[in-house]
């Protein structure tokens, strides 16, 4: 597939940066260093690269540090106003086998008691079986206040609290401190050559970013619940920022016998990085839980390999699998489905209403990701004018929306693999100053599955619906079989299993349940 890169003329390339950014850690490897986000480059995915824009684009590094400057400020404001506790929620039990570590997008998510967005059912489902004693912990990526929170909160069968978004003002001081003094070791690292100068000067300007004061202040706060709760597992989300190295750390600050697992639920993208790196000490998990075959053939040809166990332990996400396809191909509605993104969501949706204008006999279903808000998007795009006829906001289920649709347009969307399971047609639509393709089919993807323009988006819907339909069964069939092992259905006995329990005394509650 063709690549189109930003940074061709520019002197500083992803690759430099994965090689430099990883000698600066392992140099020296403390919590104020590897709670430096920058230092983690996760993909070539625009969200993960907003941090390095002016590094691409050799602006001067001074902007980053008082940008930075600026909001760490604005965070010590708020620390002060919301003068909050470390943490807040269910009381804590003295003694729990197993910590989850997820995570609060958003209000919603307080509403449901018995299943977690990243982790479903298995965490109320190892409840019910009264030998395992499971808490979570969850990250809050909200503003919503503890006030707010625990007038909403649903209470589950099992404990779980929630991390303040800010501490106390001198424990945000500290953080503070902590990383200004680490900026200026890495500062102080000697290095003649001037790409590599130049990374470690726009490393040394963004330590104060908020993510990595976050990172610190959840080391602190993941840190103080295992002392009392003294779990013998730690199970969190593992993508590759930051906070989960130091949240690995910290686990074997406590116990060094805790066994630290990272489930890597989500799809990879090209260019990956930062979550397969090994770092010096005990920033790493024990165990790596994949969705699905693809991600654990991955793992299982880097580096971290040799220091991890790898395992596939499916997805919690309801997979919805049609066993016919057929239906899909005689539809006419082409399906939408960007990312959580605002960005993302409003460049794929621009392109799309452009050429609804001349695709006028096929109907376009937009879907706004769950995490955003539909409404947002319909003021946007009204302001610019009336929308074409054909133009539909899907305020219906993903799966109902899978049904009456042949053709799916996405970007980085990990919905492609819902939709290419239920017989759906993928075009990947690039930005001409994508850094790189972000295309989670990326492996599999072809030229004619993939679009560069509005025209040529065109060009190649029209393309699919003139393929006979012997061909496009065979295309589809092979999508099909391709998406079935990214993710595969949760195997909670296999989960057990890694635990090393004896999961007959879940047989009652489980009976290997899959979803």
């Amino acid at each position: 597939m063709r690549n189109i890169l930003i940074n061709n003329k520019n002197k500083i390339k992803f690759k430099d940066l994965s090689v430099v950014t990883s000698k600066i850690i392992n140099k020296y490897p403390n919590i104020s260093r590897v709670a430096m986000e920058y230092l983690h480059p996760r993909n070539t995915h625009p969200q993960s690269l907003k941090i390095y824009k002016h590094t691409f684009k050799s602006y001067n590094k001074y902007y980053s540090f008082f940008i930075n400057l600026i909001k760490s400020l604005a965070i010590l404001i708020l620390a002060i106003y919301r003068n909050e506790k470390m943490y807040f929620g269910d009381k804590m039990p003295q003694k729990i086998d197993i910590l989850f570590i997820s995570h609060l997008t958003n209000i919603e998510q307080l509403k449901n008691s018995n299943e977690d967005n990243y982790f479903g059912e298995i965490i109320n489902i190892l409840s019910n079986g009264s030998y395992l004693v499971p808490f979570v912990t969850l990250i809050n990526h909200t503003w919503l206040t503890e006030n707010v929170v625990k007038k909403i909160w649903v209470k589950s069968k099992f404990g779980k609290i929630v991390l303040s978004r800010t501490n106390n003002l001198f424990s945000e001081l500290k953080y503070i401190v902590m990383l200004l003094r680490e900026s200026k070791n890495i500062r102080d690292i000697i290095c003649l050559k001037e790409r590599k100068r130049n990374i470690i000067n726009h490393a040394c300007c963004n330590a104060l970013s908020p993510s990595s004061i976050m990172a610190l202040r959840t080391y602190f706060q993941v840190r103080k619940i295992i002392k009392i709760i003294k779990p013998q597992y730690l199970v969190t989300t593992y993508e590759g920022h930051s906070w989960e190295r130091l949240v690995f750390h910290a686990a074997k600050q406590e116990n060094i016998n805790i066994k630290c697992i990272g489930f890597q639920h989500s799809i990879l993208f090209p260019n990956q990085y930062s979550i397969f790196r090994i770092i010096k000490g005990y920033f790493n998990p024990d165990i790596i839980l994949t969705p699905g075959k693809i991600s654990y053939e991955w793992f299982a040809n880097k580096n971290i390999s040799k220091f991890c166990t790898i395992k596939i332990i499916g997805t919690p996400r309801k997979l919805i699998i049609k066993k016919s396809l057929k239906n899909n191909l005689h539809q006419n509605a082409i399906l939408v489905i960007p990312e959580g993104i605002k960005s993302e969501t409003y460049f794929l949706f621009s392109a799309v209403i452009n050429i609804a204008r001349k695709l006028n006999k096929r109907s376009f279903i937009l879907r706004v990701h769950p995490l955003l808000n539909i409404e947002n998007f319909q003021k946007i795009f009204l302001k610019k004018g009336v929308l074409p006829s054909n133009i539909e906001w899907s305020s219906h289920s993903f799966e109902y929306d899978l049904l009456r649709s042949s053709v799916a347009i996405y970007r980085g969307s990990s919905s492609i693999i819902s939709a290419c399971l239920n017989g759906l047609y993928p075009i990947y639509y690039s930005k001409l100053d994508d850094f790189e393709s972000i295309d989670p089919l990326f492996l599999i993807n072809k030229d004619e599955r993939t679009a560069f323009s509005e025209n040529d988006l065109i060009n190649k819907i029209i393309a699919f619906e003139n393929i006979n339909i012997a061909d496009k069964n065979k295309i589809i069939l092979g999508l099909k079989k391709y998406c079935s092992n990214y993710f595969e259905p949760f195997s909670y006995n296999n989960f057990l299993k890694i635990l090393k329990l004896d999961n007959q005394k879940f047989k009652k509650v489980i009976y290997d349940k899959k979803c």
